[in-house]
C-alpha cells in the first residue's frame, strides 16, 4: 500500500478521467443531429454501444496487462493499466481533430441553457439518464466483484461479459424505441433493472 499514489492524486486522476464521460456525452449529442427523428434511437444506440464497449474491453484486457511480467516481478504491473489508455486516447483525439464534423446549427448558448434549466422536462430527463446510464456504470463496476465472490476461481475471467452484453443490447433498445416509443422502452428498462437488482440481492442473501 505504501507504493500507492496519495489520495489527492487519485482524486485528480478521477476528475481527469471524467473527460472521457464528457466526450461520450458530447458524441451522443453530436450524432443526433445527423439522423431524422424516426432513426435517432438506432443511431444513438449504435453510438452508445461503441462507446460502452470500452468498459468491456478494459475489464477484459487490463487484468492481463496487470499480471503481465508477474513471472519476473514480485508485484503485479499496476502502472501498465494506466499506460494502455494513453495511445488510445491520443488516437481518438487525432481522429476527432481530423475527421469529426462540426455542427454549425448548434452552439453553446448560455441563455438557452438557463431556459432549459427552468423546464421540468430537463430535470426529468436528467433523472432518467442517471437512472439508466448511471445504473449501467454501477452494474458494470460491481459485476466483477459479485462474480469473484460467487465464483472465486473463474469470476474475474468472465467479468467483462456484463458490460459486453449491456453494450451490445443498446442498439436493440434504440431500434425498439424508434418502433414503439422511447417512453415504453424506458419503463421496461427500469422494470428490468429493478427485477435484476432484486434478484442479485436475493442471490447474495442466499449465498
Amino acid at each position: 500500500l505504501e507504493n500507492l499514489a496519495p489520495f489527492p492524486v487519485l482524486l485528480l486522476v478521477a476528475a481527469l478521467a471524467g473527460f472521457g464521460g464528457g466526450n461520450f456525452a458530447s458524441s451522443m449529442t453530436n450524432i443526433s443531429f445527423f439522423f431524422p427523428a424516426a432513426r435517432k434511437g438506432a443511431a444513438l444506440g449504435l453510438n452508445a454501444a461503441g462507446g460502452n464497449l470500452g468498459t468491456a474491453a478494459v475489464q477484459f484486457v487490463v487484468p492481463f496487462v496487470v499480471v503481465w511480467g508477474a513471472a519476473t516481478a514480485t508485484t503485479p504491473n499496476l502502472p501498465a493499466a494506466g499506460w494502455i489508455f494513453v495511445p488510445a486516447a491520443l488516437l481518438a483525439a487525432l481522429l476527432a481533430w481530423r475527421f469529426m464534423d462540426n455542427l454549425t446549427m448548434a452552439a453553446n448558448d448560455g441563455r438557452s441553457m438557463r431556459r432549459a434549466a427552468r423546464m421540468p422536462h430537463t430535470w426529468l430527463l436528467s433523472l432518467l439518464y442517471i437512472g439508466t446510464f448511471g445504473s449501467f456504470i454501477g452494474f458494470a463496476g460491481v459485476f466483477p466483484k459479485l462474480l469473484h465472490d460467487a465464483l472465486p476461481a473463474e469470476g474475474l475471467k468472465l467479468a467483462f461479459l456484463g458490460a459486453l452484453v449491456g453494450s451490445l443490447s443498446r442498439p436493440l433498445g434504440g431500434i425498439a424505441a424508434d418502433r414503439v416509443g422511447g417512453w415504453v422502452v424506458t419503463v421496461v428498462s427500469f422494470l428490468a433493472m429493478a427485477v435484476g437488482a432484486g434478484g442479485a440481492v436475493i442471490a447474495l442473501r442466499t449465498n
